[in-house]
């Protein structure tokens, strides 16, 4: 009987407080034609001027600016067209990972190849054979069909071209843990130039 009486009360308070914020559902407070916001457009003291120069930051005189029109705000949004396109640049990788351009003017970019290679793209669009960076030796064994593990990604030091380091990160062979369970490990080093 008692949480029948307290399931009863709940429900009434909750009715009470619905009834008394207004929230029956009912849409007779909501405008039909648009309301624009309250304050004058470089008036000082009204909404939005800022004190003692006449601007106002609301830009409500915008005709971008926000309508609300029967409970719906919405904004007319303008932008210059934008082209996008894909152009390849280069090819020959097996999982490339990310594109990373060092700091130092050269126009290289570097591509991370999961496999566990960095190589470089010269600005002609041209792959240098040799590998900027090859972790393969220091790496977890990957698996030919599917693999989430290998070279992740690759960030170079701000000051690259004075101390050439990078920095790297990449899955490392397991290691046997605790009670001989292996556990997987990623590896972050820096290597210098």
């Amino acid at each position: 009987m008692i949480p029948d009486i307290r399931i009863f009360f709940l429900c009434a308070l909750a009715g009470a407080c619905i009834i008394a914020a207004g929230c029956t559902g009912t849409t007779g407070n909501i405008p039909s034609s648009p309301v624009t916001p309250a304050g004058t457009l470089g008036v000082p003291g009204t909404a939005g001027a800022v004190p003692g120069t006449g601007i106002d930051l609301t830009n409500q005189a915008s005709s971008l600016a926000a309508s609300f029109t029967a409970g719906v705000s919405s904004t007319l949004l303008k932008s210059p067209p934008v082209t996008i396109g894909l152009e390849k640049t280069a090819g020959s990788f097996s999982a490339p990972m990310m594109i990373a351009i060092p700091p130092d003017g050269s126009g290289r970019m570097v591509v991370v190849d999961q496999i566990g290679v960095a190589k470089i793209i010269n600005p002609d669009k041209t792959v240098v054979a040799r590998p900027f960076l090859n972790l393969r030796d220091r790496m977890a064994s990957l698996s030919t069909s599917y693999d989430e593990r290998g070279f992740l990604s690759l960030a170079f030091h701000p000051a690259f071209r004075d101390n050439g380091r990078v920095f790297v990160y990449y899955s490392t062979p397991l290691r046997t843990g605790w009670l001989g369970l292996h556990k997987p490990a990623l590896g972050i080093s820096c290597y210098a130039g």
